[in-house]
């Protein structure tokens, strides 16, 4: 993350949730990206926001549909449905250079949206390839879930269950996850593939839908 924020003076990260959007990595000069394209008069609206560091803060978008359509999709699209979680990346407003959310007509990451029902092996930990679609931070979908399962959580028990039940979470739990940093309990497992962390360590990042990291029951160490 650090190569498009850098390390000190005031950040702003977006995290772009969109459908209306074109992969475009086979065209652009930075193939270990994926960029996504979104039209002129895309409609964002601010679903989340929080600040893990000092000067740097992250705002969560989603896109929502339009008052009126201004271009036509150059592609078949689903119905734009807001209460469906979509997948999501990283964006950056300054420099310009930007790595954009993925497009739903992409297909492209998802924990939940499976590929095929290939079952886990019993004690397997990461997934075959082709049972989950690729996760847009690159990192090994979890077996089970779907979710990166890279990091592991090392914090106490009380925050473990804490953090597992998210989808409860209020105001008060999403300001608590921003400010004690929980997101430095997730450790680094060797062999990762992951690009997505913070440049002093740490990884999870939490949206009013859900976090991305793996909360599977085996996935926490002491």
């Amino acid at each position: 993350m650090e190569q498009f924020v850098g390390k000190s003076g005031v950040r702003t990260l977006f995290n772009i949730e969109c459908i209306n959007g074109k992969a475009i990595r086979a065209h652009s000069h930075y193939k270990k990206e994926s960029e996504i394209l979104l039209l002129p008069g895309t409609y964002l609206r601010v679903v989340g926001k929080w600040s893990p560091a000092k000067d740097l803060y992250i705002i969560h978008l989603r896109e929502t549909s339009a008052p009126r359509p201004f271009l036509e999709p150059p592609f078949a699209l689903a119905t734009l449905d807001t209460s469906v979680p979509t997948a999501s990346a990283t964006t950056m407003a300054t420099p310009v250079k930007q790595n954009v959310a993925i497009s739903k007509a992409e297909g492209l990451p998802s924990g939940a949206a499976t590929a095929s029902s290939i079952k886990p092996k019993k004690g397997q930990e990461f997934a075959t390839p082709g049972t989950y679609r690729e996760l847009n931070c690159n990192g090994r979908p979890c077996a089970n879930c779907g979710k990166c399962r890279d990091w592991y959580y090392t914090g106490d028990l009380t925050s473990w269950k804490w953090i597992q039940n998210y989808k409860n979470w209020g105001p008060e739990d999403q300001e608590r996850w921003g400010n004690g940093k929980y997101y430095y309990r997730f450790k680094r497992r060797d062999e990762a593939t992951c690009i997505y962390y913070y440049s002093d360590g740490g990884h999870g990042d939490y949206y009013d839908d859900g976090l991305s990291d793996c909360l599977c029951e085996d996935n926490r160490r002491v």
